[in-house]
């Protein structure tokens, strides 16, 4: 069981699971609280390495993101568009917390790993317009 405290109004006890994430630092696990889930990602500040090029380490050069603000703010711009992301429920920027809904564990690439057809999913992501955010150019006369 974990108690976590955002700010003085959020608390959440839940059960957690650790689960798999991406090859990034940050790590992922999932809160369990009777039948409600969320997910706790947990992506504190890391310091830059040293430098590799021109005096820049090799985060910079990679623009990679620094810490959860840019997980907040991405998400943000895309909810602002009108594209799906998970929703943050709480978040502790200085400790690098957030708590964000639950998407669930049915992704495209275990889907097709596991030979699932995967025609109507796709076919749901154009209609939706939601492969937009991949595919920027995608073709809107596409025929289903």
């Amino acid at each position: 069981m974990m108690h976590l405290e955002f700010g003085a109004s959020v608390a959440f006890a839940a059960e957690r699971r650790f689960l798999e994430g991406d090859a990034s630092f940050r790590r992922y696990e999932t809160l369990n609280l009777g039948s409600d889930a969320a997910i706790l990602m947990d992506m504190p500040a890391r310091p830059d390495g040293p430098p590799v090029k021109n005096g820049l380490p090799y985060s910079a050069i990679a623009h990679l993101a620094e810490d959860i603000r840019a997980v907040v703010a991405i998400n943000s711009q895309l909810i602002a568009a009108g594209y799906s992301a998970p929703r943050i429920e709480a978040v502790d920027l200085g400790q690098g917390l957030a708590v964000m809904e639950d998407l669930g564990r049915n992704v495209y690439g275990r889907m097709m790993q596991n030979g699932e057809d995967m025609r109507e999913p796709m076919a749901e992501a154009i209609r939706q317009e939601n492969i937009k955010v991949l595919l920027p150019s995608a073709n809107e006369d596409v025929e289903l």
